[in-house]
């Protein structure tokens, strides 16, 4: 995935874009069972519109690069019936994302700190289908 914008009246960045961004997810699937696995990779932003943004959040500079790792595994119990397993972050990586809500204080975050996502993330599921 990747964006790219220009102010066309002043020739800089345009706030708040994203930076380039890859996924490979990999998956095996048995009859019952299938395990996966997320790997996300996002460049570091370097055009950045200091100070500029909207209500969600604004640039703070440029962000830096990180890549993390997710590993999930389903059972499938019965027809319709799907007990899934998993850990988001596998490596605990320290990063934030460079569209994270940064100055967003009308919702209660601080208006100057980018803040880093979350930790290693275990979570369970059970889904029914019927």
């Amino acid at each position: 995935m990747y964006a790219w914008g220009q102010n066309t009246t002043d020739h800089t960045p345009l706030p708040q874009i994203a930076p380039l961004e890859a996924r490979l997810n990999l998956r095996y699937i048995q009859d019952r069972y299938t395990l996966g696995m997320l790997i996300r990779s996002v460049a570091q932003q370097n055009r950045y519109s200091l100070h500029e943004g909207n209500v969600v959040g604004y640039d703070m500079g440029a962000s830096k690069a990180f890549t993390t790792v997710a590993l999930n595994a389903t059972y499938h119990v019965s027809s319709g019936i799907d007990l899934s397993l998993g850990v988001d972050n596998l490596f605990n990586k320290a990063y934030a994302e460079h569209l994270n809500k940064a100055g967003a204080s009308v919702f209660g975050y601080a208006p100057d700190t980018q803040f880093d996502s979350i930790g290693r993330n275990y979570w369970a599921r059970m889904s029914f289908k019927f």
